[in-house]
């Protein structure tokens, strides 16, 4: 007599699934439905969720206060290792053409110099040194996620399935449309900018480490508060006044000693604050960093190699525009920037990823 198979037992690996049939009494074989993938469940809707998912295994807030800690010596530490670097440099340059005791007294008034003056970016050198300094933010925030959180740094550039390129194309594409677009408007309405007294070919040489050092730069920005600090606090709060508008305002508040005056300087934390609003918005809807890095690349390479204020950043751009234009074009500025979140927020987003399963608990993300 044979025993009877269980319910879970599975048919013999070479037998043709027909054979499968109960006794010769006429009962029909028992199959079993095909597994279904599951899908992501949490209170946001997908892709943002997908994204978030990691940081949820070790979202307490102790850690990431230490990962904020670890981000910060990173940060400050490979600063001081560069300026080190470059201050050493200077002074043996400096001693070298001068030679002797007094060779090392030029030595040290060089290194003075070259360290008050690093702020202020008017030579094409000390542009691509203030972008280097970042670097650091990329190593603390790699080790930030691996050693509080058990993950490793893919997981902040983007949803599993989600690539980080294909979305920097996109919102670098959108970027250019927004910036092409108001400058054919605003050029035409103003006076136009001086040419710089850098020649075009310099220029394009200089755009060779201008490009990736300027990704570095951007890139900590976002993996540290559109990426880091959003995934880790949407991984407890479903409010997007906490994950999304509280880093953008930190976001923007380092702005702050940005520009001179106290007005100009609220102007610009509030500019740079929508700034970082629109690009949450943008992780929230692509799932990943890659549309907030692309759009942020070209905002900032605008500023940088195209249009500089004058005497502060103008050493890599072609034009210069005087820093009182900049001044009273904030106002303007901050009027564009909310009408590209209210953009953003709207059905016609470029952005937003048809969602395999909505959100659970309608209305609980205040974003869709």
């Amino acid at each position: 007599m044979t025993a009877d198979a269980g319910p879970d037992t599975p048919p013999d690996a070479g037998a043709d699934p027909a054979s499968n049939a109960g006794p010769a009494t006429g009962t029909p074989p028992t199959t079993r439905p095909a597994p279904r993938p599951v899908p992501v469940s949490g209170p946001f809707a997908e892709p943002f969720e997908a994204y978030i998912a990691p940081a949820r295994r070790k979202a307490a807030i102790w850690r990431i206060l230490v990962g904020l800690v670890l981000i910060g010596l990173c940060f400050f530490g490979w600063q001081i290792v560069l300026g080190l670097g470059a201050a050493l440099v200077v002074a043996v340059g400096a001693m070298q053409e001068s030679g002797g005791m007094g060779g090392l007294q030029e030595a040290m008034r060089a290194v003075e110099s070259f360290l008050l003056s690093v702020s202020q970016l008017t030579t094409p050198t000390r542009v691509l040194f203030a972008l280097a300094l970042f670097g650091g933010a990329w190593g603390g925030v790699a080790l930030a996620v691996w050693a509080m959180h058990g993950r490793g740094l893919r997981t902040v550039l983007a949803a599993p399935g989600r690539s980080f390129l294909r979305d920097l194309g996109r919102g670098a594409g959108f970027a250019l449309l927004i910036v092409g677009g108001l400058t054919l408007v605003t050029l035409p309405l103003s006076d136009m900018p001086a040419r710089s007294d850098i020649s075009v070919g310099e220029w394009l040489i200089y755009l060779l480490p201008l490009l990736p050092l300027l990704l570095v730069q951007i890139g900590a920005e976002e993996l540290l508060f559109r990426g880091y600090l959003l995934q880790q606090l949407a991984a407890r709060f479903r409010n997007p006044l906490i994950w999304g508008a509280l880093p953008s305002v930190l976001f923007g508040a380092m702005h702050w000693w940005n520009v001179d005056g106290a007005l100009t300087s609220a102007l610009y934390v509030g500019v740079t604050a929508l700034f970082g609003i629109a690009a949450a918005i943008m992780v929230y809807q692509s799932g990943g960093l890659g549309c907030a890095c692309g759009f942020h690349l070209v905002f900032n390479l605008n500023g940088l190699a195209l249009f500089g204020m004058e005497d502060t950043h103008d050493g890599l751009s072609l034009f210069v525009v005087p820093k009182g234009d900049f001044d009273s074009g904030l106002g303007i500025d901050l009027a564009l920037m909310a009408a590209l979140v209210l953009l953003l927020l709207s059905p016609w987003s470029p952005f937003r990823v048809r969602q395999s399963h909505p959100p659970r608990g309608a209305g609980t993300d205040g974003l869709y």
